[in-house]
């Protein structure tokens, strides 16, 4: 009993100390309202082993290598430039499928033969063992910057967890230490991160991990777009100080280029015409192109080939290495978009088997356009998917693997709880290797990061 005090006192002070840090980098306010960002505190990591390490390793080769998936993607989408395939039955629905959701004005910047990749992606796994994986992909965010400070500070955390002493990654700061350092990056001419107007939720946790790189003399900067001033010489900050200021810089190098909100309601008055020329022209560099088909669902239901087209079947097997292809899919649970086509199997499935299948709008991001079997939301939203064909996707649900953790409540930090918990393991891929994996953990299967989950690093230990 006595150990077990000890114990629970030196959980306390961890969680304790971790939010006098959430507070002092403004994710938290003080006091005991902490703010929408009031997730529940950890003292735990997720330990996973070294075979499940060499798996996530693989899945990171797969993403990145010559004929993988983000390499196959490209060459999928640019038969989308050849009339005569866009004509066949099957090239107009990887043509629409790819194209879903895609602001008009920029329909122009993505050119046959851009076979850029992005320096970092993230996926959103399920811990599936004694299946074919340890894992399953259950999502691809190749087009976006969310989660590097939450990843950033899970790894800070972990650090603080005195008896663990095991194999740790490099981390996002230590990567963009490399991306910015090849890409030629100064403090004068920083790279910058653009967090979108519809992205705000990001904001305070991507300008902390902006400071963490500074620290560690990492030209970064994250410009909310209210923030970002376009003219033709670049990208600068719109505080008044441009072109002279203490503040000012001007550069052609940018982390990312979001979805902008320029008109309409509570929009901006960003430059976004101007923007997108510049990328267009060569002028303006992305270590993250625009290129939002990388993060739809759509082409994961594409490569999964859920509905076994063999005219597809073809087309990707001319895109993608045909191996890698094979054990894409033993990774990616079966996927297929919803169109007209295939709406009388989609009614049939939720008919027979309405716990078996999940429903996801191609272009949504965490929970926002997902129904799981658990709520009421499938019938509607596949009404919403037959309104709208090539939108949304229908993927097979994956048996996954719970695990205890330990865990305080924002509010009140003196009493640590345990719980059974799903989980989303998420490694933040590079064409180098993996930079960390992110692990978010609540009760309930539909995971993604509400307050009542908790946010933990991985470490690799037998």
């Amino acid at each position: 009993m006595e150990r077990e005090q000890v114990i629970n006192l030196n959980e306390t002070r961890l969680v304790q100390s971790q939010a006098r840090f959430l507070e002092e980098i403004g994710l938290w306010e003080a006091g005991s309202d902490k703010g929408r960002f009031a997730f529940r505190l950890s003292p735990d990591v997720l330990e996973l082993n070294f075979e499940q390490k060499a798996e996530l390793e693989e899945i990171n080769d797969l993403m990145f290598s010559r004929g993988g998936f983000f390499d196959g993607a490209n060459r999928l989408f640019d038969r989308t430039f050849d009339q005569r395939f866009i004509s066949t039955n099957t090239g107009a629905k990887v043509l629409k499928t790819l194209r879903s959701g895609l602001p008009k004005a920029e329909r122009e910047l993505i050119k046959s033969g851009d076979r850029q990749m992005p320096a970092v992606c993230r996926l959103d796994l399920a811990l599936a063992p004694d299946q074919d994986s340890e894992f399953k992909i259950l999502e691809v965010e190749g087009d976006k910057t969310h989660a590097f400070g939450y990843a950033t500070i899970a790894e800070l955390f972990a650090r603080q967890i005195a008896d663990v002493t095991t194999e740790r990654l490099p981390g996002l700061v230590f990567d963009f230490g490399t991306f910015l350092k090849g890409a030629g990056a100064t403090p004068e001419k920083p790279a910058v991160l653009i967090v979108g107007r519809e992205e705000m939720f990001y904001e305070t946790e991507l300008k902390f991990f902006a400071q963490i790189c500074r620290k560690n003399l990492i030209p970064l900067v994250v410009l909310a777009e209210r923030e970002v001033q376009v003219s033709t010489s670049g990208i600068s900050l719109n505080d008044g100080s441009f072109p002279a200021g203490k503040n000012s810089f001007t550069t052609d190098l940018l982390v990312n280029l979001p979805v902008l909100t320029p008109d309409g309601y509570r929009g901006t008055g960003i430059d976004a015409d101007l923007l997108l020329r510049l990328f267009a022209e060569g002028k303006i560099r992305c270590l993250i192109p625009p290129k939002r088909f990388l993060g739809s669902k759509g082409l994961l239901a594409l490569v999964s080939n859920g509905d076994n087209d063999p005219e597809l079947e073809t087309i990707l097997r001319g895109c993608f290495d045909p191996g890698k292809l094979a054990r894409l899919r033993e990774l990616i649970p079966s996927t297929f978009v919803i169109s007209k086509k295939s709406k009388v199997r989609a009614l049939a499935e939720l008919d027979e088997n309405p716990g078996a299948w999940v429903i996801k709008k191609s272009m949504s991001s965490g929970m926002r356009g997902v129904a799981l079997p658990e709520g009421n939301r499938q019938r509607s939203m596949l009404g919403e998917a037959v309104e709208a064909p090539f939108n949304y996707v229908m993927q097979a649900k994956v048996a996954q693997e719970t695990r205890t953790f330990r865990f305080a409540e924002p509010n009140n930090l003196n009493i640590i709880k345990r719980a059974r918990m799903f989980m989303r393991i998420s490694p933040f891929c590079t064409p180098g290797g993996i930079s960390t994996v992110c692990v978010t953990g609540r009760e309930t299967s539909d995971v993604h990061g509400a307050t009542d989950s908790i946010l933990i690093s991985t470490v690799f230990k037998e």
